[in-house]
């Protein structure tokens, strides 16, 4: 009965519960709405606004397996409810499902194609399902929409830089930086998109700004870090690699930048150490055998270097990287046959890899095949002109083939590169003055 003495029927007393639930769901009182929306659920379970109410709770309050069950009846009552379809989206994303999280923000666009963020959360599904074409015509649409959203212009930069379009992502952060200075993020990928571009000295104004803004980003001490090291700062980089390492001891890229640093400082006992904290977090980061595996290298641990190598190639068979360094190892040991295979394998999968030409070559020279060693050396070369191993190894190979000149010529290229050049060949020819004979 009602207070008037009037009888009320289900559907109007469960009105009456969703009615209080949404007003607990505004003051953000979760639980109490929780409460409410099931009570009117008991007496009307074809509600969809009560079952909606209640799964947005379930979502508030990080319960997503509930907001879905909720959410989903709430669209097989009203299926032609855009609002509903738009909230089921977001705990998909939310989730990791985002080929879901894309059919329900496409059904909301349908439903209702004047909705900027459905187009903005779809763009982020298209990202995170590496689709970053798509991403980009979603984000497009969003700010036609909606022109001042800081948010969509950092979320398309960062797709721009995912297509290689560097300059256009640093158009967008810059954007996003005038319509959001007090945020970090667009600070923060404007300097990575910068660093790309060599311009360091840029980026590290941007990565300080970030900082500044977000002093416990730990992102941005370890993307600052890797930029000191490049402008030749390293013990400012051990700083930032400290720093990150303090702020989030269980985050293996803050253990990657410090070891990166020890192997800049020739520490490799000290590299491999960061190299193994980063591996026991994350068993499956395959830069980190990677990266160590060129340390044991350095260090002559044959057997290390292989096993790390090897179990890059178990993780991700196509990485041209691990066979280059896998063959660098065979090499070492006199198997020049497996090294070749090893970098005839990377080439195959990177056709541009210079570092494969130049080791492939090496084999070849020490198998007393100059000719296509001196062919390896030579496109090496082409791809980077200034690489000092190729030129001294084709100085050797050419003065093996009675091409006397071309060593010379060689060996004073690279003496011009690196002058305190620590090479026996180099330096005899030096010491005989027959680098100055072709001068």
């Amino acid at each position: 009965m009602s207070k008037k003495g009037k009888p009320v029927d289900a559907a109007d007393e469960a009105g009456e519960f969703l009615a209080r639930g949404e007003e607990f769901f505004s003051s953000n009182d979760f639980e109490e709405a929780i409460e409410e929306a099931s009570k009117a659920i008991a007496l009307n379970t074809g509600s969809a606004s009560a079952h909606f109410l209640r799964g947005h709770c379930y979502f508030a309050t990080g319960q997503p397996d509930k907001a879905l069950e909720d959410i989903s009846e709430a669209i097989e009552l009203e299926p032609e409810n855009a609002r509903f379809h738009f909230l089921r989206g977001c705990i998909y994303g939310g989730s990791g499902f985002h080929a879901d999280a894309l059919n329900d923000f496409s059904a909301t666009i349908s439903l209702d194609p004047t909705n900027a963020t459905a187009y903005f959360n779809r763009g982020h599904a298209y990202a995170e399902q590496g689709r970053h074409g798509k991403a980009l015509e979603d984000f497009d649409k969003a700010l036609l929409l909606h022109p001042d959203n800081a948010p969509c212009y950092n979320s398309r930069g960062i797709s721009c830089g995912a297509e290689g379009r560097h300059e256009e992502a640093i158009r967008d952060f810059s954007i996003a930086i005038v319509l959001w200075p007090e945020c970090a993020a667009p600070y923060l990928n404007r300097g990575n998109a910068l660093c790309i571009l060599r311009r360091h000295e840029e980026a590290l104004k941007d990565f300080n700004t970030a900082i500044d803004l977000d002093h416990g980003n730990v992102f941005a001490y370890i993307d600052r870090g890797y930029c000191r090291l490049y402008l030749s700062l390293p013990d400012e980089a051990m700083e930032d690699a400290e720093k990150a390492i303090s702020l989030e001891p269980s985050d293996p890229l803050a253990y990657m930048l410090r070891a990166t640093i020890h192997w800049h400082n020739c520490r490799q006992e000290e590299a491999i150490a960061d190299f193994s904290a980063a591996l026991k977090i994350d068993p499956q980061n395959t830069s980190a055998y990677e990266k160590r595996g060129y340390a044991y290298l350095a260090r002559e641990e044959l057997d290390a270097a292989m096993a790390d190598f090897n179990a890059v190639l178990e993780i991700v068979p196509e990485n041209a990287n691990a066979y280059v360094g896998r063959g660098e190892a065979r090499r070492v040991r006199g198997l020049y046959d497996e090294a070749i295979a090893d970098c005839d394998r990377a080439l195959e999968i990177s056709p541009q890899h210079f570092n494969a030409y130049s080791s492939r070559g090496e084999s070849y020279r020490r198998k007393g095949l100059y000719d296509e060693a001196i062919a390896d050396f030579n496109r090496a070369l082409e791809l980077r002109p200034k690489m000092l191993n190729s030129i001294l190894s084709r100085g050797k190979a050419y003065m093996a083939k009675g091409l006397h000149d071309e060593a010379i010529a060689d060996c004073r290229k690279a003496l011009e590169i690196s002058p305190d050049l620590d090479d026996e060949w180099a330096l005899e020819l030096k010491d005989n003055g027959l680098v100055r004979q072709l001068g």
